[in-house]
């Protein structure tokens, strides 16, 4: 039982690291092979005492080149199991691995913690060595592990996983052989533990870190896509227009030639058929008409119903872009939640307007499948999720750019955006605006 403890003691961490990982095919067969191959390796391998190597402890005279490859080789063996059960790669499986022997060796020093005060055995097999286990086990799982995995993956870099290797190399060695020696491994066990909690927690901040990092990208990447579609957008819906405008003139001059009534039925076609440009949204901002414009053909190609009923000009002090953006995004949201209704059930509203000094955006719509929210945004049915919830995180963003917030409600079947700005934003941006010009 003492040989398999260590083993033991490190593949559960690494399950507590592992479990949230994306998994390969014939995964329960593979694991299983790849622990039971591990721990005959490592026992046949290593002598134990006291419920760790020997080869970590003072008395041995191992020297400190010798035990780093053998540290070394207890990483590639963990850094295997996770590889060959789970999809990851070969960085993710070494960091993952690094992460579980922090995790086993705060467990440990915890151990070694309670015998020096306490004088209470805690070696392999006592009801007090797997208390310890089991609670260091759950609380890095909730504190550390859910939240260190994004999408089934560990964000890192080789350099980062291999760098983070090594430092957890030199930590567990040194304060392992420093703690072996009886009359202060309680000391150095305190001290151990205080630094692996903080390696743990420096990671998981650098993590986030990284997930808003990518985050941040990809807000800004679709952005400039946005950018790039309202001025091609605009550029079309111009275009347009003006050979509308001529067609029409042309309409008008060719009624003044004497011709058949057949001809003239033609020609009221025509002039019908132009008309469409003439019914588009004004609602006193030329973005707003823009994305509406844009949104109007793409509604009437659906048969979907589209009312507005918008006072544009309480937008002016919004950014063309970030205008363009807020209403793109959430009339294609609203556009693809009616799509799979009947053609009589199609309908988009969208109400702009003003009220005790607060300007309100509304988009409502009905809806067929289920919503989820998820962190107070509702999951998707897009086959791109990541992308769906970047365009409602861009929403929000830009809400809060001008100092509003956003609410969601999905009550009775029927969706409902809506935001909240403070209308002083008008007054105070125009003011910049002003002073931006003047320099």
């Amino acid at each position: 039982m003492e040989n398999l403890s260590f083993p033991i003691e490190l593949f559960t961490a690494l399950i507590v690291y592992a479990v949230r990982l994306e998994k390969r095919e014939n995964f329960l067969k593979k694991f299983v092979f790849t622990v039971l191959l591990e721990c005959m390796v490592m026992v046949a391998l290593f002598e134990y005492q006291d419920g760790i190597p020997v080869f970590m402890t003072a008395e041995t005279g191992m020297t400190v080149t010798g035990t780093m490859l053998v540290c070394a080789f207890v990483f590639f063996l963990m850094a295997v199991l996770v590889w060959i059960p789970f999809r990851v790669s070969l960085k993710e499986a070494v960091y993952c691995a690094t992460c579980a022997y922090l995790t086993e060796h705060i467990a440990y020093c915890l151990r070694l913690i309670i015998k020096g005060f306490t004088g209470l055995g805690t070696g392999p097999g006592t009801l007090l060595h797997l208390a310890v286990h089991a609670g260091v086990y759950v609380l890095s799982y909730y504190i550390f592990a859910r939240k260190m995995a994004k999408e089934k993956h560990y964000a890192t870099s080789a350099v980062k996983s291999f760098g983070f290797m090594t430092i957890v190399l030199f930590l567990v060695l040194g304060m392992s052989v420093a703690a072996s020696v009886r009359d202060f491994e309680t000391i150095h066990g305190i001290y151990a533990l205080f630094c692996c909690i903080f390696v743990l927690y420096s990671q998981l901040k650098q993590m986030s870190q990284l997930s808003l990092q990518e985050e941040l990208n990809v807000q800004k990447q679709l952005w400039m896509r946005h950018k790039a579609q309202y001025e091609m957008s605009k550029e079309t819906i111009d275009i347009i227009n003006r050979k509308c405008h001529d067609l029409k003139h042309q309409v008008a001059a060719l009624r003044g030639i004497d011709n058949l009534e057949k001809r003239s039925d033609a020609i009221d076609s025509i002039e019908e058929s132009v008309m469409i440009y003439d019914a588009m949204p004004q609602t006193g901002n030329t973005i707003l008409d823009t994305v509406l414009t844009e949104k109007s053909l793409v509604c009437s190609q659906e048969q979907i119903n589209l009312t507005c009923i918008a006072d544009g000009g309480l937008l002016d002090f919004m950014d063309a872009v970030d205008l363009y953006t807020l209403f793109g995004n959430a009339l294609d949201n609203a556009i693809e939640g009616v799509r799979k209704l009947p053609a009589d059930q199609r309908c988009i509203s969208l109400l702009l307007h003003k009220k005790a000094g607060l300007i309100f955006i509304q988009f409502e719509n009905p809806y067929q499948d289920d919503i989820r929210m998820e962190n107070g945004i509702p999951r998707t049915s897009k086959h791109d999720r990541n992308y769906h919830g970047f365009g409602i995180k861009s929403i929000i963003h830009t809400a809060e750019k001008y100092g509003g917030f956003v609410t969601i409600e999905t009550e009775y079947k029927i969706f409902l955006l809506r935001l909240t700005i403070p209308a002083v934003q008008v007054t105070t941006q125009k003011r910049q605006a002003g002073t931006d010009g003047n320099e």
